[in-house]
């Protein structure tokens, strides 16, 4: 038998067309595999995350490591996904976290809609300890208050009467119209005089939580409204919820009381409007007791212009000067450079102002006498019950 016959067969079973397109497919087949081999995209995986136990808080992002990454990947915290999948590299991404309850999450990698790895329990978010506390005394107005809550708020008045205290009233000034402070820009504040209610000025000392801001400061607040000049505070009391308005925060454990002799230069108009018991508004005014205060004061000789620092006074001020040998009481907070009061150093020879509704004056410090500290004391606990 003839290999190919006269009808093109091979063997006299394979058409010889077919047979030459079989073995060329055979031939090829290596070549394809290896082709696939070649051109595969390989398999993505994920090898870690760092770090991998958070802290819960605004604007968390983690690193994610492994394998073959590829831009357009996504990674997923159980069934959320991350916000961002910024690609690094074929080893590392950044993915910003979605606002994820505290708990430990499996971290998954996508492609497009396919899970192509997963890390079980490769990621911690762990709650936010309890913020610390502290003390600090706060000077203010207690506003919208009518005359029968005014006679039952003075000195020792806790907030809330019962339980565990937040605040407690030190002191208290006379009651006043009330007046209300619209901020109109960073530096600017509307003050609008209102009809009806009052207002009180007080010196409270109450707890406030230390937290941290997105930029990393620290502040203080009350009920997660941070303690500062004109900042709006509630408080439970008399069976409602009154409002301080805020002007200034003090530590007491920094704060001190200081006796200060201070030199000014006035004119004789000025020495006239002088009286004991003077009291500071400086660049705002501030409830009873938490400002300077003039004790005493004794003329001490002719001054000259020269003795003024300020220049623009010099030019203002009548030719025949006094001086004026003055003792004030002075609230200070304690800081690395010394002893400061309005934002200014309190010490023998630095300048000193005094300004009231009806005069002002400048001179320069003699001596100074600091009190010693009072160890600040979270607000009372309420008395023990008497026994019958």
């Amino acid at each position: 038998m003839s290999i190919i016959d006269d009808r093109g067969r091979l063997f006299g079973r394979f058409n010889l067309v077919d047979a030459a397109v079989g073995v060329l497919f055979l031939a090829l087949l290596p070549a394809a595999y290896g082709a696939y081999l070649l051109f595969k995209e390989p398999l993505p995986t994920l090898t870690g995350v760092y770090p991998n136990v958070l802290r819960e808080g605004p604007n968390l992002q983690v690193e994610v490591r492994g394998t073959n990454f590829r831009p357009y990947m996504r990674v997923s915290f159980n069934g959320l996904q991350g916000r961002t999948f910024l690609f690094n590299s074929p080893t590392s991404a950044v993915v910003q976290l979605a606002d994820l309850p505290p708990g430990k999450y499996d971290v998954i990698l996508y492609d497009y809609m396919q899970e192509v790895a997963r890390m079980p329990g490769g990621f911690t978010l762990e709650r936010q300890p309890a913020p610390p506390m502290i003390v600090v005394d706060v000077s203010g107005f207690l506003t919208s208050l009518n005359a029968d809550q005014v006679k039952q708020l003075g000195p020792g008045h806790r907030f809330p009467e019962a339980g565990a205290a937040a605040a407690e009233i030190l002191t208290v000034g006379a009651a006043q119209r009330e007046e209300l402070h619209i901020r109109t820009g960073d530096k600017s504040t509307l003050t609008i005089p209102v009809d009806g209610p009052l207002q009180l000025p007080v010196r409270l000392r109450t707890n406030c939580f230390i937290e941290t801001t997105t930029d990393g400061a620290l502040r203080c607040t009350v009920a997660g409204i941070p303690l500062g000049p004109d900042a709006n505070v509630r408080y439970p009391a008399l069976g409602t919820s009154m409002n301080l308005r805020v002007s200034d925060v003090h530590y007491p454990g920094r704060s001190r009381t200081a006796t200060v002799r201070v030199r000014f230069v006035v004119s004789p108009d000025v020495l006239a409007r002088l009286k004991n018991a003077d009291q500071d508004l400086g660049a705002r005014a501030h409830p009873a007791g938490e400002m300077a205060t003039l004790v005493s004061f004794s003329e001490r000789g002719e001054g000259s212009a020269s003795m003024l620092r300020d220049e623009r006074v010099r030019q203002v001020t009548p030719g025949r000067l006094v001086i004026v040998e003055a003792v004030l009481t002075v609230p200070v907070q304690e800081s690395a450079l010394g002893w400061m009061y309005k934002d200014a150093l309190v010490k023998a020879g630095a300048p000193f102002s005094f300004e009231t509704v009806s005069y002002t004056m400048d001179g320069g410090v003699i001596d100074v006498a600091v009190k010693e500290a009072e160890l600040p004391s979270k607000p009372a606990a309420p008395p023990a019950p008497q026994s019958r």
